[in-house]
């Protein structure tokens, strides 16, 4: 699991390169260019959580409730839906 509360950096994903390269793209979609997308993370904090299947129910057990309620949130109230593929999804949500 990552939990990142920046705008995250390529080499910084522990994911495969063709996903990191689909997520930062989809991250980037509704702004003009990465630097207005990186202002916005700074004027409206935002939290990318990536869960992979390893992941246990243990592990995500350990999480805060305040972490634990924006994944249930995200997942039951997405602005959209994607494969990136590798079986990766991204849900993009506002909260």
């Amino acid at each position: 699991m990552q939990l990142i509360n920046h705008w995250p950096v390529s080499n910084k994903l522990a994911l495969p390169e063709t996903i990191k390269q689909s997520l930062l793209a989809h991250l980037r979609q509704a702004f003009d260019d990465e630097a207005t997308a990186k202002a916005f993370w700074i004027e409206c904090p935002s939290t990318l959580i990536i869960i992979e299947e390893s992941d246990t129910y243990s592990l995500l057990s350990k999480l805060s409730e305040t972490t634990l309620a924006q994944i249930k949130f995200a997942i039951s109230n997405p602005e959209y839906t994607e494969e990136l593929g590798m079986n990766f999804t991204v849900k993009i949500s506002v909260k």
